[in-house]
């Protein structure tokens, strides 16, 4: 028995085995196209919420803000500790006026 080498038939084994390899490192390939499509869909999502995240966050009052805030309560807490404090005085001499039987004085009219 001899073999002969037959060009035709070899060239047509060898054009089968490569394409068979072609299509298999394309359906290996598509897969991975695939997987890369939806990691970057999920990184798209990601970034919208982090830009949104990042907006809330410009948007809150930073650290000197809420400490002009707590001074101006302070001032506020002042204001109303001296409010009181008049109001008080003039109880008292509303009171007093009352017993004496004299009118009280309208303020800023005396």
């Amino acid at each position: 028995m001899t073999f002969e080498f037959d060009f035709t038939v070899t060239m047509s084994v060898i054009v089968a085995v490569v394409l068979s390899f072609v299509g298999w490192i394309r359906s290996i390939r598509k897969g991975i196209d695939d997987a890369i499509g939806a990691i970057r869909e999920h990184q798209s999502a990601q970034e919208m919420r982090l830009g949104t995240v990042e907006q809330v966050q410009q948007a809150m009052p930073t650290k000197d803000d809420l400490h002009q805030v707590n001074l101006a309560v302070e001032g506020l807490r002042g204001d109303i500790r001296e409010l009181r404090a008049h109001m008080e005085v003039m109880r008292v001499f509303q009171g007093a006026s009352a017993t004496n039987g004299r009118k009280a004085p309208q303020s800023g009219r005396e």
